[in-house]
Formats: structure tokens, C-alpha cells, sequence
């Protein structure tokens, strides 16, 4: 078969194809989980193939020349060798877990560089209820220029108050963001994700933030 870089990648050194609507022709190797992935030796890997985690569906493919941060969201690095594993899914959760001690303005994520993300509608799924302070609220902004002021991404201006961060209930909890569902709600290399405390502060509490994102860009290495 002949390798097209438009609908082509090599796999285990064999090239496999989609369809330009992206339907993949042929498996990808399969691989046990996240963790097994990041701790392939670099010389395991084979530069441009790509490798399914089995735990959770996600695809990965192996740079040998990439030194990108490895934060196993996006980006992971193998235990030893060079190289790094790239995330190709077109969509991913970014997630950041926090409590009640977690200190505003605190940094959840950073985009690696050469990655463009747009934003969905973020949630936090509460594991501990939320209580304490004095009309205590929180939400979630980011560095990104348009993206800075308080709940612009999760809790708008007036934040999550305690009657909607409890542990029970529905599994996704909070308010959409002032900034969500605007054309800038766009996340580039370098943009941080930020814990905002917007009043008081919760004296108890606990969750996952999770920022589902479209990856529009990714960078080859």
C-alpha cells in the first residue's frame, strides 16, 4: 500500500489509511493502558507509529525527536529514550482535580506548545461537598488574552456557590463560564488554565475540573 501523508500513517511500520471522512481502514496496535504507553523504552517505539490505550480509547503517536513537557494529557514521555508520545484524538478531557485548599489563581494546566484547543463547556464533578467561608464561590479563567477574568471558563462572574457543589446529584455540577461559547474561548501553547476562588473561601470540598477541548491543531513533533 502507498504511503499518502493526507490519509496515510505508519503503524508497527506498516502503513495503514482513512478515508479523507477519517474512518481509519485498519486497527491501530493496541496497547494496555496510559501507563504501559509512557514506559515503552524509546527504542520500543517506532518514530510516526501510533498506539491505542485500551484503558480509555485514546491515540497517541511516537515522535522520536520531540522534547515537548510531558503532562500524559497531551504529551507523554516514555520512561527512558527519547522522544514523545503525542495525543492524535480530535477530542480530549482535560481534567485537574481540587479541594477547598487549592490556592486561586493556582495553575491546573498548561497547553503544551504547538497545541490549539477550543474550549467545550467545562464542569466540575464534585467528590466531596463543598462548604464553609462566607458565601464562598469558585470557578476556573486562564492566562489566555480574553480568557483572564474570574469564571470566565467555569462559574461566571458570581462563581459556584455550596448549593451546586454537592457530592450528590448529578455527575457534572457548575455554571458555564462568562467567556464559554464566544469565539475566543480558544486555548493555544503556552495558555494556562487557572483555579479561581471568586468569594471567600470553602473550608471543606473536593472535585475533578474537567475541560472537554477540540484539538485544532497539533504539532508534528
Amino acid at each position: 500500500m502507498p504511503y499518502d501523508p493526507n490519509y496515510s500513517i505508519k503503524v508497527g511500520g506498516h502503513v495503514q489509511s482513512w478515508t479523507p471522512e477519517g474512518a481509519m481502514l485498519a486497527a491501530f496496535s493496541n496497547v494496555a493502558g496510559s501507563a504501559t504507553l509512557a514506559a515503552l523504552k524509546g527504542a520500543s517505539l517506532t518514530d510516526g507509529a501510533a498506539y491505542v490505550v485500551a484503558a480509555d480509547g485514546s491515540t497517541w503517536r511516537y515522535a522520536a525527536t520531540s522534547v515537548l513537557a510531558a503532562d500524559d494529557i497531551l504529551v507523554a514521555a516514555p520512561t527512558s529514550g527519547t522522544g514523545r508520545l503525542l495525543r492524535v484524538d480530535k477530542e480530549v478531557d482535560v481534567t485537574a482535580a481540587v479541594t477547598f485548599a487549592t490556592a486561586d489563581a493556582a495553575v491546573l494546566y498548561t497547553v503544551p506548545a504547538g497545541f490549539q484547543l477550543a474550549l467545550g463547556i467545562p464542569y466540575i464533578h464534585v467528590t466531596t461537598s463543598w462548604t464553609g467561608g462566607t458565601s464562598s464561590a469558585i470557578g476556573a479563567s486562564s492566562s489566555a488574552t480574553g480568557l483572564t477574568a474570574k469564571g470566565d471558563l467555569l462559574g461566571g462572574a458570581s462563581g459556584d456557590v455550596a448549593a451546586g457543589l454537592l457530592s450528590t446529584g448529578a455527575y457534572a455540577k457548575g455554571t458555564k463560564g462568562t467567556d464559554i461559547g464566544t469565539p475566543g474561548a480558544l486555548l493555544v501553547g503556552g495558555d494556562a488554565i487557572l483555579f479561581d476562588r471568586i468569594t471567600s473561601v470553602f473550608t471543606a470540598g473536593a472535585g475533578v475540573l474537567h475541560f472537554p477541548v477540540k484539538v485544532l491543531l497539533a504539532p508534528a513533533s
